[in-house]
């Protein structure tokens, strides 16, 4: 549940790539790199730009998925202890309570170096598989764009106007414009705009695909799958040792009633040897 909510999450905290207004976004990115001459160094700046801005949205989710599954198995383990012969045992309770506080502080500490990790090879734009490929040919061919073709004047208000009215793209929508609106910038800039939303978008999914599993993998190699395979282990370690009978011992407050009861019990023991005399 908690998995499936951080892939949730991600996905609310993504911007909407495919709108004319973040295609204002990609514009001040490119006017930013105008000094760049060469056209294609200017458009991979703000592709690093601009991705940068989503993969650091991946950090809040991120945080929040180790912070909610080690309190999750903090409650677990502690229903799972009371619901034992530990619970007759407190000093044996704490001791036990705290060896697994050790261990999921040692959990969260690494997961959160992974994100750090995870977050820092991101500054790298880099896929081996064909995800990112067909969804931007996808696009490509839904919306009738040739990549790295000049259009005319009019082909480039057809393709505004199918991008804007294109609703399976994106679930973050702007109004549609009017398609007798004509683009106040040049046709091959129009171009290189919507080119760029189309192949940001793809390579979103790539990172949003890549964060989902590899963060989630990780937090459960750290918390649910280190508890079942090396508690046993850290438990003898650290109990089976010269303390532990007195981590055994019954406390003074159990002892004294325990006593009383005894006391009770032989009394009442008594009472019934007297009367069958009588």
């Amino acid at each position: 549940r908690l998995e499936k909510l951080y892939r949730y999450i991600l996905l609310e905290n993504s911007t909407a790539i495919m709108t004319e207004t973040y295609a204002n976004r990609v514009r001040c990115a490119l006017e930013k790199t105008r000094g760049v001459k060469l056209s294609d160094i200017m458009v991979q700046h703000a592709f690093t730009q601009l991705i940068s801005e989503e993969v650091a949205k991946m950090r809040e989710p991120s945080e929040q998925l180790i912070a909610d599954v080690e309190q999750y198995m903090t409650a677990l383990i502690s229903v799972v202890i009371e619901q034992t012969i530990f619970s007759h045992y407190p000093s044996l309770c704490e001791e036990i309570q705290e060896i697994v506080a050790e261990m999921f502080e040692d959990s969260h500490r690494k997961c959160l170096e992974h994100l750090e990790l995870q977050l820092e090879m991101e500054d790298d734009l880099f896929t081996l598989n064909d995800y990112y490929a067909e969804n931007v040919k996808k696009i490509f061919e839904k919306l009738d764009i040739v990549p790295n073709e000049n259009p005319t004047d009019e082909q480039a208000v057809d393709i505004m106007y199918r991008i804007t009215c294109n609703r399976t793209i994106d679930v973050k929508t702007q109004p549609q414009f009017n398609r007798s609106s004509r683009p106040s910038e040049s046709p091959l800039l129009f171009r290189t705009v919507k080119e760029l939303q189309v192949r940001l978008w793809a390579y979103r999914k790539v990172v949003h695909k890549r964060f989902c599993d590899q963060m989630a993998l990780f937090v459960r190699h750290q918390f649910p799958r280190r508890i079942s395979e090396h508690l046993n282990t850290e438990l003898q370690d650290r109990l089976l040792g010269a303390d532990f009978m007195k981590l055994m011992a019954e406390p003074a407050d159990q002892a004294l009633r325990r006593q009383e009861l005894e006391e009770s019990i032989v009394r009442l023991e008594s009472s019934l040897q007297e009367l069958k005399r009588l």
